[in-house]
């Protein structure tokens, strides 16, 4: 239940068209804080009654950091109930080599 608040500034600033991100340490401070929240709130909400798919489109165009975000998702092998779906434009798939290597 605390990872809800802790999102909203993210969320709020990404909706008002801010970057909440940029290359200083308290930004990466700031982001490690994040990942943290997004992946505490996906482990909260999850279950097997209450599975999660989280759909991501025009993923070609994501950028560095949400690349770093999604990383941790497919790696988090107690992520049981969760299902990403990731989709991309074919006119557009050289974009998207290496992007889950």
């Amino acid at each position: 239940t605390r990872s809800i608040p802790n999102l909203y500034p993210f969320v709020q600033g990404a909706a008002e068209g801010h970057h909440a991100f940029g290359n200083d340490l308290q930004s990466e401070a700031t982001f490690a804080k994040f990942k943290v929240a997004c992946k505490s709130f996906l482990h909260a909400m999850e279950s097997p009654l209450h599975p999660i798919v989280l759909f991501f489109d025009d993923v070609q165009w994501m950028d560095e950091g949400s690349r770093n975000l999604f990383d941790i998702f497919l790696r988090d092998l107690d992520l049981q109930n969760v299902l990403l779906v990731f989709a991309f434009r074919d006119e557009e798939a050289s974009k998207t080599k290496g992007l889950f290597d």
